[in-house]
């Protein structure tokens, strides 16, 4: 997010929180400048020994000062003047602190609203959009990048404590002399004008370092994904070259942004000291002559104390803009992914009663790309096994992806009985619909919350049962802690077929009217597949599934083998007539061993 789209997030986001920083911080500011005022007649008495006021020589607010402490008798004056300096110091503090604290909660609530907006539109994409983006990339704007926006909402909080402080210095430094002021005034602005140049550089670099987080996090990322390829390929050391390479780029860019950022303190304390000076001569030339001693030193005392503010504020100006750049990586993501949610029906699904039809289907992964299904036409009847087979690329997967609402086709309409399935929710669809891939995805949980993970609602017994029923209760029972044993990243302390076997669980304890089973055994041994295919046989009666084979001998006895080429059907039927008519799927069937 730019920043001005950044403040105004925040302002609608949080604005009790906003609106407690505000109030807090800007009395905190107002009574530091009023504390340093009383610094006027404490020097008054110290150097002058009275609050004698000369009324032509000092400002309204000083003679308001002398007024009020000259009621008090001359040998109570100091320590009515220091009561009042640590009560005012006192209640300044309290509310110091209640605007850092405010302004902390703030800065880490914005950055969980960050997270949970990334989650929020991370799980609304539909899967098309995960075709394009990587997956790295997105973590980091969940972590680093967060972790940043949290930094600089920090940062500029600061900075407008500091604005504010600054601005009631400048008040009384008028109040003290509106001549000098005017002096000081002017240098401030050369200042920032030249240091301008340095803070755009900043903000330049500060854009390429953010693109680099999002590099890195996406290579690390891919990185561990294939760690057993790159093992396999001994790719270690050009993983290793990629990695560095946009490591040093990012170096690069934060050396550079250092540098900017390391320039704008000294040359701001080296600029403040020479405003100092500047003043301090012209004071001595023009206009001192006509201001008390004491009035001169305490307006040499709060433009002391105010320097070291500016500074602090020129240097917030640079960081600030160093973490920018994690706002607008951040803003771009949303930007670009705003129209791309899944459109979703109103119509609550409630099971088949007829089958699925596909309907002159057109459907391409990308715009640019060939059709993967063309003029496409299919009856899918309930409560039948209806297999898909077709050599890689002709449409099998994407049939199975069409019918859960993955993607939808460029033409044509999707039927559910009757119902489009643009019209039907996306969620009672779902809720209907178990999916069993070739490669079961396991989570770092536990094995009893792998199994629950097909339905959240089903009892300790149901999925007792659900493991019994998918053969794996034999293995579960030999693990360390049994079904609380967490089964580590992917569950790769499990085999192949005890992957499957807990996905089949899974499945088994959703309940579902429609079962897709995507080259659910192709990859296993013959033992593992017999098992498998035993626990889907039993599980599959009165249901509508949907089997996408790679192995032939797996769909022998399926009511329906559609037999795809090229997104096209060339022909469909049972095993046996298929096999008598020796055509596409005869020549599948000889092609692989029995």
């Amino acid at each position: 997010m730019k920043l001005p789209s950044a403040l105004l997030f925040v302002s609608t986001q949080f604005p009790k929180e906003l609106t407690q920083t505000v109030v807090f911080s800007t009395i905190a500011s107002l009574l530091e400048g009023v504390s340093l005022a009383i610094i006027v007649p404490l020097l008054q008495i110290l150097v002058e020994g009275s609050l004698e006021s000369d009324g032509n020589n000092e400002s309204k607010s000083v003679s308001l000062l002398f007024s009020f402490f000259g009621q008090f008798s001359p040998q109570n004056q100091l320590l009515a003047i220091g009561i009042c300096f640590f009560i005012l110091v006192l209640i300044k503090g309290v509310f110091l602190f209640l605007g850092n604290h405010r302004l902390r909660v703030l800065s880490v609530k914005v950055s969980t609203e960050l997270r949970q907006r990334c989650l929020d539109r991370f799980l609304n994409l539909p899967v098309s959009a995960y075709d394009k983006l990587n997956t790295g990339t997105l973590s980091s704007y969940t972590n680093e990048q967060a972790q940043r926006c949290e930094q600089l909402t920090l940062n500029v909080g600061i900075t407008f404590n500091q604005f504010l402080t600054v601005t009631s210095l400048f008040v009384l430094l008028i109040s003290l002399s509106w001549q000098l002021s005017g002096i000081a005034i002017f240098c401030i602005s050369i200042i920032a004008f030249f240091l301008q140049s340095i803070i755009r550089g900043v903000r330049r670099e500060a854009r390429r370092v953010a693109q680099s987080i999002s590099e890195f996090s996406a290579s690390i990322s891919e990185l561990l994904s294939g760690i057993r390829i790159v093992k396999a390929y001994s790719a270690e050391r050009i993983e290793s070259a990629k990695i560095l390479k946009i490591l040093d780029e990012r170096l690069q860019s934060e050396v550079r942004s250092s540098i900017g950022q390391s320039l704008v303190m000294p040359l701001s304390d080296i600029s403040g000291v020479l405003m100092i000076f500047v003043i301090l001569f012209l004071a001595n030339q023009l206009f001192l002559s006509d201001a008390s001693t004491s009035v001169s030193l305490a307006f040499l005392i709060v433009l002391v104390r105010m320097v070291p503010r500016i500074n602090s504020l020129n240097n917030l100006r640079a960081t600030t803009a160093n973490y920018a750049g994690s706002f607008n990586v951040i803003e771009t993501f949303f930007e670009e992914t705003e129209g791309l949610q899944m459109s979703n029906g109103n119509i609550l699904f409630e099971g088949l009663s007829k089958g699925i039809t596909f309907e002159n289907i057109n459907f391409a992964y990308q715009s640019n790309s060939g059709k993967v299904l063309e003029n496409f036409n299919l009856f899918i009847p309930k409560g039948r096994v209806t297999a898909l087979v077709g050599a890689s690329g002709s449409g099998k997967s994407t049939i199975a992806s069409l019918i859960m609402g993955f993607y939808q086709p460029q033409a044509g309409a999707i039927l559910f009985d009757s119902h489009n399935l643009r019209d039907l929710d996306t969620d009672s669809l779902r809720a209907k619909i178990a999916y069993v891939s070739q490669e079961s995805f396991i989570f770092n949980c536990s094995v009893y919350e792998n199994i629950l993970y097909g339905n959240w609602s089903a009892s300790h017994s149901e999925v007792i049962e659900a493991a019994t029923k998918a053969y794996a209760s034999e293995f579960i029972d030999r693990l360390p802690q049994g079904y609380e044993t967490v089964l580590g990243e992917r569950g790769v302390n499990l085999s192949g077929g005890q992957r499957q076997r807990l996905a089949i669980a899974r499945a088994i304890v959703r309940n579902p009217d429609i079962l897709i089973l995507d080259e659910s055994t192709s990859a296993l041994d013959s033992a593992s597949e017999k098992m498998i295919q035993q626990a889907i046989d039993s599980f599959s009666h009165d249901r509508t599934v949907i089997v996408i084979a790679h192995r032939l001998s797996t769909i022998e006895s399926a009511d329906n083998i559609v037999v795809l080429d090229k997104g096209k059907i060339v022909e469909q039927g049972k095993h046996l007539a298929l096999l008598n008519s020796s055509g596409y799927y005869s020549k599948l069937h000889l092609g692989q061993p029995s």
